[in-house]
């Protein structure tokens, strides 16, 4: 037990950087930044909850128990997309295996030390979903202390099965014959087409002529993902309850018990090949710009990187569902008392620019790009290739995410939300001038904090501090924009919101260029590799 609670101490501060930050922060600084983190967690917390709190004014007309599903099925997704590529390289490939084997310690203790880092960054995503859920239910049901103390429990428990089901498929994957390169790809092919598909059946489900009908996907997915019956059942049926509990416990150490025999076989196959290059069997491309050549290189990096893909790509899908969301429960929450005296279409024209933006600026590309470059860091500095020309080949992997989902989200808003032209145009500029300032933040970020050491790449794009900061600035800019939304409403002036919407916005986007313009390349001159 001892071993267990080391090793997995140390890979959480290894993984969080933690001596890092306790070196260059004194006492005061690290309460500082306790604090800070702690309120923008709260921030979260709060949006999160007041999204919920829109969505369940239709949602309680209904089924009172359809936020419920909602909010455990959203975060088994969640769990579940995100470690799709984590632990296979977390685990299976994991770079300190060899160290840690070394030590007097067995295969399933490495196995369990693993998962809990898993678990615990998994844990935390997990609340910001869960907590709310259960905000929303107590407000709309009455507050019961025995349920709040009912899915505080069962939030403890709700990762497990996502994490053993990923985990499952990693490993199963990680058995095909085939080259590294070749299964990266097919691995980033199958996430696009599990995310889509699933945005395929979201949209193809929903009869959006239909308000009461559109729900019906919403009690599809309580049907279609069962154990979120077993854990609302359980509140009132034990058996239920225990059923969830010793599923989640034994899938868990089921996934130990197989890991721990697959780990060893991993690293003595990986041990045992020799890699070898044939440079007649080289490949000499079409030479093209020095723009378009970085771009392409940041592109194959980022399909033969699934964790790198699944990472960003969540963002921009979760856009679209939250925007359709809203558009679906547009004519509900408009006709109830609240918006009796408010212009209902003005005040959703502000609001739908944060619904997407929170979610489109959460995981930049441009946060992870400069660190993903490793040890080959070095060709960049040493080529005759501008700052200018690397920064605009980054940019350009994360507005090619983004961008089509802000335009998607775009035009399902004006469907259905059917806001005047000029509203619609401060819209569209207030979403792409943001996605902007998030993509040039996320690499102004990269450049001041660089991990260039790392293991895998899951360490860089999932658990590096660069974006976390991003993720932070995300619900900055959620705050900002949100000043927008409670000034309309202060002020019943659509005017006044959309002025301070579109100012707001268009001001980030100048003081990020001029941020990049001042600091960018000197803070490129100064990372050394």
């Amino acid at each position: 037990m001892n071993n267990l609670f080391l090793i997995t101490k140390c890979s959480i501060i290894n993984n969080l950087r933690l001596n890092k930050l306790n070196k260059r922060f004194n006492k005061k600084g690290k309460l500082g930044l306790g604090a800070l983190t702690l309120a923008i967690y709260l921030v979260i917390i709060v949006f999160i909850t007041g999204y919920f709190y829109l969505m369940n004014q239709g949602f309680s007309m209904i089924d009172k128990n359809l936020i419920l599903v909602l909010g455990i099925v959203a975060s088994s997704l969640v769990v579940l997309f995100s470690n799709l590529g984590q632990t296979n390289s977390l685990i299976f490939k994991a770079k300190d295996f060899d160290f840690l084997s070394s030590l007097p310690v067995k295969n399933s203790t490495i196995v369990i030390s693993k998962l809990l880092t898993i678990y615990f960054l998994e844990f935390a995503f997990s609340t910001i979903i869960i907590i709310p859920v259960i905000i929303n239910y107590s407000l709309f049901n009455g507050f019961d202390v025995l349920f709040v103390l009912y899915y505080l429990l069962i939030m403890v428990f709700i990762p497990f099965i996502p994490i053993f089901i990923s985990g499952l498929l990693s490993l199963l994957f990680s058995f095909i014959p085939i080259k590294d390169k070749t299964r990266n790809i097919i691995s980033s092919i199958l996430m696009v087409v599990l995310m889509f598909g699933f945005l395929f059946v979201y949209f193809t489900s929903m009869n959006f002529s239909d308000e009461a009908s559109a729900f019906n996907f919403y009690l599809k997915l309580g049907d279609w993902y069962f154990i979120s019956k077993w854990i609302i059942s359980g509140f009132s049926n034990v058996l239920y309850l225990l059923l969830f509990l010793g599923v989640s416990v034994l899938s868990i150490l089921l996934f130990v018990l197989i890991a721990s025999i697959a780990l060893k076989y991993f690293h003595t196959e990986r041990r045992n090949t020799n890699s070898s290059y044939d440079i007649t069997k080289q490949k000499y491309e079409k030479s093209h710009g020095i723009t378009i050549t970085l771009f392409k290189k940041e592109l194959r990096q980022y399909i033969l990187t699934p964790m790198y893909l699944a990472n960003t790509i969540m963002g921009p899908l979760m856009a679209i569902i939250s925007v359709v969301l809203l558009s679906v429960n547009y004519n509900t929450i408009a006709s109830s008392d609240v918006f009796k005296e408010l212009d209902a279409s003005g005040l959703f024209s502000l609001v739908i620019p944060v619904a997407a933006l929170v979610f489109l600026t959460t995981a930049p590309t441009t946060a992870s790009q400069i660190s993903l470059e490793g040890k080959g860091f070095w060709h960049l500095k040493v080529l005759p290739i501008s700052f200018k020309q690397i920064v605009i080949s980054k940019m350009m992997i994360n507005l090619m995410i983004t961008i089509p989902g802000a335009i998607i989200s775009f035009v399902v808003a004006v469907i259905f939300i059917k806001p005047t032209l000029l509203a619609s145009v401060i819209m569209l500029v207030v979403m792409i001038s943001v996605v902007l300032f998030a993509t040039i933040m996320g690499l102004l970020f990269n450049l001041y904090l660089p991990k260039l050491d790392f293991e895998s790449p899951a360490k860089v794009v999932k658990q590096g501090i660069p974006v976390m900061f991003s993720l932070l600035l995300s619900f900055g800019i959620l705050i900002i924009l949100g000043i927008s939304v409670v000034t309309m409403y202060l002020t019943a002036s659509y005017i006044t919101g959309t002025i301070v919407q579109a100012s707001s916005s268009i001001l980030l986007l100048i003081v990020s260029l001029l941020l990049l313009k001042a600091t960018g390349y000197q803070s490129f001159k100064k990372i050394t590799y």
